[in-house]
């Protein structure tokens, strides 16, 4: 599925778990690769996988909450997959504010990475 995506020039983010199953799905083409889940080692994770593979682009995902963004931001995520905790009851209907005010803290949470990472 990588390699067909890759062929049609389609981004393809596989999901993956194991260093070894992230290098293979980025030596096959892959735009990134969706940690998943994420929660379950940590940000200091992608530290230890960069070791053997620098600059393997990776995305944090399950398990994820918005106060963590800004450590896989900082342990060298490429982004983050925020789910639930993003979206809360919003997509069935829910509390729309609250989505805004939870994206708002997103949006506040990367801009401080960033400008940290600016300054460095």
């Amino acid at each position: 599925m990588i390699r067909a995506a890759v062929n049609r020039g389609v981004p393809v983010f596989p999901g993956a778990y194991s260093p070894t199953e992230m290098h293979t799905a980025w030596s096959l083409g892959a735009t990134a690769v969706k940690l998943f889940p994420a929660s379950v080692v940590g940000p200091g994770y992608i530290g230890q996988v960069h070791g053997p593979f620098p600059g393997l682009p990776i995305i944090p995902s399950g398990g994820v909450s918005i106060q963590d963004v800004p450590k896989w931001l900082q342990a060298g995520a490429l982004a983050v997959s925020l789910g639930g905790p993003l979206l809360g009851d919003a997509f069935t209907g829910g509390d729309l504010s609250a989505l805004t005010e939870r994206a708002a803290e997103v949006t506040r949470l990367v801009g401080h990475v960033r400008d940290r990472t600016v300054d460095a």
